[in-house]
Order: C-alpha cells, then structure tokens, then sequence
C-alpha cells in the first residue's frame, strides 16, 4: 500500500533555498554569449 504525501514546497524553491556551490559560483561567472554565437552561424 503506497500513501501518497504532498510536496511542502517544489523543487525549484528547494533549490533557491540551498546555498551555491562553488561550480555554480564558476558557471555564473562564464560569458557563454560568444559560444552561443557561434553555435548559430549558419555553415558556409
């Protein structure tokens, strides 16, 4: 028998909730607009 339990609160605001790590810290220093940029330059 399975009971269903209901979320306190979702998963994105348990994740706003947890301190950043120091990746993360990393990855929100990153200017990734050049390599975007880059991605959508047509061929030829």
């Amino acid at each position: 028998m399975n009971i269903r339990q209901r979320c306190i609160f979702s998963f994105e605001d348990a994740m706003k909730m947890q301190p950043k790590s120091r990746i993360e810290k990393i990855i929100d220093t990153l200017d990734f607009k050049p390599v975007i940029a880059k991605l959508h330059q047509p061929d030829g």
